[in-house]
């Protein structure tokens, strides 16, 4: 069954398709993304080791991530 808003678009893709085509890089993507503006210092370990990941796009904006975590909150130190 597809949503109304999903009718006809992308040849019928049901809900949910974006998701199921969706690559695990692409999904830690948009993670990065959500833990760049809202996250936490505890989340730093993580952004800095997708830093170092095979997908060029995954490890720019897991730096972009660290870099706006470290801005928003100036006592993070570098984690290692």
């Amino acid at each position: 069954m597809e949503c109304e808003a999903c009718a006809g678009v992308a040849g019928g893709v049901g809900v949910g398709g974006a998701i199921k085509r969706a690559k695990r890089w692409m999904l830690q993507r948009i993670s990065c993304v959500v833990l760049g503006n809202v996250g936490t210092a505890d989340d730093l370990t993580v952004l800095e080791h997708l830093q170092s990941h095979a997908h060029e796009v995954l490890r720019k904006h897991a730096a972009w991530a660290v870099r706006a975590l470290r801005s928003s909150t100036p006592d993070v130190e570098t984690v290692e």
